[in-house]
C-alpha cells in the first residue's frame, strides 16, 4: 500500500500555491489565509514524510501499522485539505478583480 501517494503531487501543489501567495501579496488580498494554509501544507508535509522515515515503517523494516501509522495518515489527510483550502482560496482570489 503507497500511503504516500497523495504526497507524490506536492511539487504542484507547492509550485501552484507558492504563485497564488504572491499574487495574493500583490493585490493585497488574503494573503494572511495564504500563508496559514502554505505553512500548514508544509508542515504537514515534512512530518507525513519524516514520520515514517522514524517509526522505521518507510522502508518496511516494520509493518505499516499501529499510533505512527494513524499519526502519519492524519497529517496525510491534514495536507490534501489544506491544499483543498488554498485552492478555494485561489478561486476566491480572482472571483472579483
Amino acid at each position: 500500500m503507497d500511503y504516500l501517494l497523495p504526497a507524490e503531487m506536492a511539487y504542484l501543489v507547492l509550485s501552484g500555491g507558492i504563485i497564488l501567495t504572491v499574487v495574493a501579496w500583490i493585490k493585497h488580498r488574503l494573503f494572511r489565509w495564504f500563508l496559514v494554509g502554505m505553512t500548514v501544507i508544509v508542515v504537514s508535509l515534512l512530518l507525513a514524510m519524516t514520520i515514517p522515515l522514524l517509526a522505521g515503517f518507510a522502508n518496511a523494516d516494520v509493518p505499516a501499522e499501529g499510533f505512527w501509522f494513524i499519526v502519519t495518515l492524519v497529517f496525510l489527510a491534514l495536507y490534501g485539505l489544506s491544499g483543498v483550502f488554498v485552492g478555494v482560496l485561489g478561486f476566491t482570489l480572482f472571483r472579483r478583480s
